[in-house]
């Protein structure tokens, strides 16, 4: 019998298809990717995009006890990019779509019912000269408080 995630991965979907269910990001956004690897090689035309993926430094840290339950805490981060001629204009986009994808996510604390709450505070910042562009990313850090 395989097993099947029911925390990591059901949690990183629900956070994913919040954001590509939001009307405004839909019609905007071009790419999106769940992993690392997809995200990189997103093509040139494929942006804005948006990734939702483990940190770097992965680990459920588990808050408190709380009556016959566990409160667990969940960390992804939330990859905003966007490309343009100038540095400007892609730092100016990149953070407009984290700021939508923040009120979406926080326009839905509880993920439908799955987590008992949602945060997000940016975590970086980086802008990169690509051949004839730039692009900028923003991620987005999104802690997901769940009764388990």
């Amino acid at each position: 019998m395989a097993y099947t995630s029911t925390r990591y991965l059901v949690i990183r979907d629900a956070v994913f298809d919040s954001l590509r269910a939001d009307a405004a990001l839909a019609a905007d956004v071009r790419g999106w990717a769940k992993d690392p690897e997809s995200f990189a090689s997103l093509a040139a035309t494929q942006f804005p995009a948006i990734a939702v993926l483990f940190p770097q430094e992965i680990g459920e840290q588990q808050a408190r006890w709380a009556s016959a339950g566990h409160d667990h805490t969940y960390e992804f981060e939330v990859m905003v990019s966007a490309e343009t001629l100038d540095s400007g204009g892609a730092q100016d986009k990149s953070i407009a779509y984290m700021e939508r994808a923040e009120d979406v996510l926080r326009a839905n604390p509880t993920l439908g019912g799955m987590a008992r709450s949602v945060q997000c505070r940016v975590s970086r910042r980086v802008s990169e000269k690509r051949q004839k562009t730039w692009r900028s990313t923003v991620a987005l850090l999104v802690t997901v408080e769940k009764r388990v």
